[in-house]
């Protein structure tokens, strides 16, 4: 028989079902750690991934957002003026940054976008509609007024006419810094003008009415087979017409 006060032998155990001091203070092994550490890294990379795409829909969805006003404001311009916009016209047009009247090593032609904001200019209800484009998006390229003159096409080192003696050069970029493009072609003929006339390109498809493009998250226009917008290339894969917001 066994005294009531008698030391008990055996493990001694914790008030946890531990087996003894050195329980408490166990460490994990280092397959233990390995496998946490595992685990850490794929919900980390998984996040990271779900972030990144969540970013990218959100500036697409900023991108769709900015071209909206200036889809209103083409249209509001093609109501008031008779002479609709061509976006093939912006190549006949230069900024005079010496004001020399000549197209020299300086100067440049237009691109559509600055073109339709050119033209959008001279009429206050498509400024109007212009205000809606956010603020971050509307770029001004040259602090300085500048002059814009049209270029003669029989002549590329002399100026015709001078458009605008002072005016403050503006362009539109996505939120991924790329221009965007007006388009205003309206059949495959006038895709095959001249590709030093406007921006010719066949990264863009033609439509039946004025539409704005964005080259996407790449920055890359790439390329259209057949002038196919279901049909893009890699690079093209990603681009954005302000046509597909109504579709």
């Amino acid at each position: 028989m066994i005294h009531p006060l008698a030391p008990r032998c055996g493990p001694k155990t914790t008030p946890f079902g531990g087996r003894g001091r050195g329980a408490l203070h166990a460490g994990f092994s280092a397959l233990e750690l390995l496998v946490a550490l595992t685990i850490i890294l794929a919900v980390m990379g998984i996040s990271a991934a779900v972030y990144a795409r969540m970013r990218s829909a959100a500036k697409s969805q900023s991108a769709m957002t900015a071209m909206g006003p200036l889809c209103d404001a083409s249209l509001r311009y093609q109501q008031i003026v008779p002479l609709p916009l061509q976006d093939r016209d912006a190549g006949l047009y230069f900024v005079d940054f010496n004001n020399n009247g000549i197209k020299d090593g300086s100067d440049r032609t237009l691109t559509s976008m600055e073109y339709f904001l050119l033209r959008t200019s001279e009429v206050p209800d498509c400024q109007a509609q212009l205000n809606f484009v956010p603020k971050d998006m509307m770029i001004t390229e040259q602090t300085a007024t500048v002059g814009i003159r049209f270029l003669s096409p029989a002549n590329t080192a002399s100026a015709n006419t001078l458009i605008k003696a002072g005016y403050t050069l503006k362009t539109v970029l996505d939120p991924w810094g790329t221009e965007l493009k007006f388009r205003s072609l309206s059949n495959a003929t006038l895709l095959n003008l001249d590709a030093s006339v406007g921006e010719k390109d066949a990264a863009i498809p033609y439509a039946d009415y004025p539409f704005f493009a964005s080259a996407g998250p790449d920055g890359l226009w790439g390329a259209l087979t057949a002038h196919d917008v279901n049909q893009p290339n890699r690079d093209a894969k990603d681009n954005l017409y302000s046509f597909t917001a109504h579709q």
